[in-house]
């Protein structure tokens, strides 16, 4: 017995003395950890170790998740590019599958990363959060009721971190940049090219703040500025979108006769919820009621994609129909698109990078309401925002300097959630740029046709990119209602 008890305490010291042998930087190569089935053929899967703190020396590690994407075809250039996932704390490594066929992957080797915080990747923490809020958005009462509720929420995910010793300040976009750093690094690559849409445009950003070494080129998509208080506009941005389709449609004899008054009728729409809110039954045999900021917020989304267009004008005359069956249609994915945006990463995300900008932020946001009342929608994270007062400033990460890196910058005319002038407001940090604004696409315009062929022309030359005809096509292009 006591042989075999030596043997037990000689076998915990030895794991141990494994354990704390990592080191900042360390990579582990490990099996498939993907829960679901794919085909992980070219795949190779890793884990990064990231300080919590890049200040501390004797910082706690996390193991930062990312996959290895080997190239389409043979590349005589030992480049890589690197994805970086828009959102909220949004996961990266579930969305590999469908950049398996992505330009990037036929251009060399693709890594694709979760965040710190998120995904496959650690620390986890506030993972009631996605469900509370959703329970709270089907629930029947007013947005005020709503935000009050999602304080307390926010205000638990917060304690839990300092419960569990975990420093929600260095959860933000800069730190999350760092980590992208030190994973380029350590993978060692002659070259990246790095590519974000959305959110991950601002990883990218704080990515450049940091360091440029070893960067061939950058595209950047649907562009989150550092220095402006993004989703603080939300509102007038949202109904600058909403009222181009309208204008499209009054222009067009057809879609004019067939939805005639089509903003009025909307109008009308969103002021009866105030009384009167939908009440809509779901498949899972759930309840759903959706107050005006709530409906405002469906329709928002649907703004993101420029397929949904021909079909606005029919939606909206189904919903100031109040048609429950169109309703229930369009609410199937609400569930978990509202989970995968709420979270705790999201939390520290919103509210760290912007929280020198608080005051402005409140201010934008009196502004818009001032010129969109109306067009007001559900935001589960801006109040929370507007009287935090637990995060700390760090107004540095808001400042980049001039970048000597070809760019490609994209915006979509139509985005309601990062608008052109976002774009442009970037353009003059990069000395050597392309940018364009494509006339019919919404979010994600490098997903558009034409966004495609722009980002393959300008990953074949960053420096001096052939322009393919698409871009004279698209300005005769016209919205085709249905």
């Amino acid at each position: 017995m006591k042989s075999f008890s030596l043997s037990i305490i000689l076998l915990s010291l030895v794991l141990s003395n494994s354990l704390f042998s990592q080191k900042a930087g360390d990579i582990q190569w490990t099996s498939s950890f993907l829960e679901e089935e794919i085909n992980t053929e070219g795949m190779k899967f890793g884990y990064l170790y990231v300080p919590e703190n890049y200040s501390e020396e004797d910082s706690r590690l996390w193991k930062m998740a990312f996959i290895l994407l080997k190239a389409r075809r043979d590349v005589s250039e030992k480049v890589a590019s690197i994805y970086f996932m828009g959102g909220w704390g949004a996961k990266g490594i579930n969305h590999v599958d469908f950049y398996r066929n992505h330009s990037l992957a036929y251009k060399g080797d693709l890594i694709i990363f979760d965040y710190r915080g998120s995904g496959y990747s650690e620390p986890t923490f506030c993972q009631d959060l996605p469900t509370q809020v959703y329970e709270a958005v089907s629930a029947n009462m007013t947005y005020e009721e709503f935000q009050e509720k999602q304080h307390s929420f926010l205000n638990a995910c917060l304690d839990e971190m300092e419960a569990k010793n975990i420093d929600y300040n260095q959860f933000g976009t800069n730190t999350k940049a760092r980590d992208a750093i030190l994973l380029a690094e350590k993978l060692g690559y002659e070259s990246y090219n790095l590519f974000g849409v959305s959110y991950g445009t601002k990883t990218i950003l704080q990515y450049l703040r940091q360091s440029t070494k070893n960067i061939r080129s950058v595209i950047l998509d649907s562009n989150c500025p550092l220095d402006y208080p993004i989703n603080s506009a939300m509102a007038s941005d949202y109904a600058r979108s909403l009222h181009l389709i309208f204008e499209d449609c009054t222009s067009d004899v057809k879609c004019k006769t067939k939805y005639p008054q089509l903003k009025e009728r909307y109008l009308e729409m969103l002021a009866s919820l105030e009384e009167r809110p939908l009440k809509v039954k779901l498949p899972q045999k759930e309840v759903l009621y959706l107050n005006r900021q709530e409906l405002n917020a469906l329709v928002h989304q649907l703004l993101y994609e420029e397929d949904y267009y021909p079909y606005v004008p029919k939606i909206i005359k189904k919903l100031s129909n109040r048609n429950k069956l169109y309703l229930n249609r369009l609410l199937r994915g609400i569930e978990e698109l509202l989970k995968d945006n709420y979270n705790g990463l999201g939390l520290c995300n919103y509210i760290y990078d912007h929280k020198s900008m608080q005051e402005e932020a409140k201010q934008i946001r009196l502004d818009a309401l001032a010129k969109s009342a109306d067009f007001d929608l559900f935001d589960g994270y801006r109040k929370f925002f507007e009287q935090d007062g637990r995060f700390e400033v760090n107004d540095a990460q808001t400042k980049l300097p001039q970048i000597d890196v070809p760019a490609l910058i994209l915006a979509g005319k139509y985005d309601p959630i990062t608008p052109p002038y976002y774009s442009e407001s970037i353009r003059k940090y990069f000395s050597q740029h392309q940018y364009f604004e494509l006339p019919f696409s919404g979010h994600g315009a490098s997903g558009n046709y034409c966004g495609r062929q722009l980002t393959d022309a300008f990953l074949k030359n960053p420096e001096s990119p052939k322009l393919p005809p698409c871009l004279e096509w698209v300005k005769e292009e016209k919205i085709e209602f249905k």
